[in-house]
């Protein structure tokens, strides 16, 4: 059953299973771009530092951080 939350990233309100840590479907969909971004910036750069991966992509430093939490990514 859905429940009607905040979202983790904006704060809109939308509709969830879960109760809590829910993106909207939005900030689902701009996590899976930047994700698709820096994934392809590394397969063509493997020794990019994330500075670098930063700068080159125009992917927050921070955004990126979650992708290493999270395991997604592994870089240097």
């Amino acid at each position: 059953m859905s429940k009607m939350i905040n979202c983790t990233n904006c704060g809109c309100l939308h509709a969830s299973a879960q109760s809590v840590n829910s993106a909207c479907h939005k900030c689902q969909e701009r996590y899976h771009e930047m994700f698709e971004i820096i994934r392809q910036y590394i397969s063509e750069h493997p020794n990019c530092t994330i500075m670098e991966l930063a700068a080159n992509t125009n992917v927050s430093i921070k955004s990126i951080s979650v992708y290493t939490e999270d395991e997604k990514i592994c870089i240097r």
